[in-house]
């Protein structure tokens, strides 16, 4: 049932991007939007194809798409900010925010071809050898965790600071609350440590496998590609020509803070 359900997420994040595209004006936060669209359908097409009993997927997209919420993450929080902030989404400056993702995939590329499967797959998903110092698998795991985790924390601090800045009178004030995505941030935010526990936990004490435990998650990100498409569709990002007060505060707090991964 779970598996239909995630096949059914990666179909409609594909059609999402179709009614997205076809809107009559297309922002860039929709173009954000339809990235991240595309992005998800691609992860949850993974969860799928990792749950039949022979995975379709080769080696090497299977460690791509593992390691995909290492962007999704990000794109979010440029979707977040360009509705609230307006902020101009531009690839060159956005790419150090890219660079987990090409570390992370370097990494596990060396390590499953070029020494002798220290990174190995089974079940679709990717499990360290014994060989391979723990520290290295560490910083692999480490990464998948912080990142989404950082993201989501720069999220919710956008919104929040958003919705200090809306005043009480504006008149397009109800086209631009983003009540709905700040409980889509605080529960990426539950779910990030729930899935902590249960990897820690649940699969090291053998109550359940990944397997299983991936297919909980794309569940819950088929609803989220349910909520977010839909809501995304009808939201529209704040004007162009308004200045918010606490805009030049957001900013420059934003822009200050540098991602880093710790050693």
């Amino acid at each position: 049932m779970l598996r239909s359900l995630i096949l059914t997420g990666a179909v409609n994040g594909l059609f999402f991007i179709l009614l997205l595209k076809n809107k009559a004006k297309v922002s860039g936060s929709d173009k954000i939007l339809m990235l991240w669209m595309a992005i998800i359908s691609l992860q949850l097409a993974f969860y799928y194809d990792n749950l039949a009993a022979n995975p379709a997927f080769p080696a090497w997209l299977q460690l791509l798409s593992f390691s995909l919420p290492v962007v999704n993450s990000p794109l979010l929080y440029f979707y977040i900010r360009s509705l609230t902030f307006g902020y101009n989404f531009k690839w060159r400056r956005v790419s150090i925010h890219l660079l987990p993702f090409l570390v992370f995939n370097c990494l596990s590329f060396y390590l499953h071809y070029a020494k002798n499967d220290y990174l190995f797959l089974k079940d679709g998903f990717p499990h360290f050898s014994p060989a391979l110092n723990p520290g290295v698998g560490y910083f692999l795991t480490a990464l998948l965790a912080i990142v989404p985790g950082y993201y989501t924390f720069m999220s919710l601090f956008v919104l929040l600071n958003h919705q200090k800045a809306l005043p009480d009178n504006y008149s397009y004030t109800e086209k631009i609350n983003l009540n709905w995505l700040k409980w889509i941030v605080v529960s990426q935010l539950i779910l990030f440590a729930g899935l902590f526990l249960f990897i820690k936990y649940g699969v090291g004490y053998g109550l359940t496998d990944y397997p299983h435990l991936f297919a909980v998650v794309g569940a819950i990100l088929t609803l989220y590609v349910f909520f977010i498409g839909f809501c995304g569709l009808h939201q529209d990002a704040v004007p162009n020509n308004v200045t918010l007060p606490s805009r030049p505060f957001v900013e420059e707090q934003t822009e200050k803070l540098s991602y880093k991964i710790p050693g």
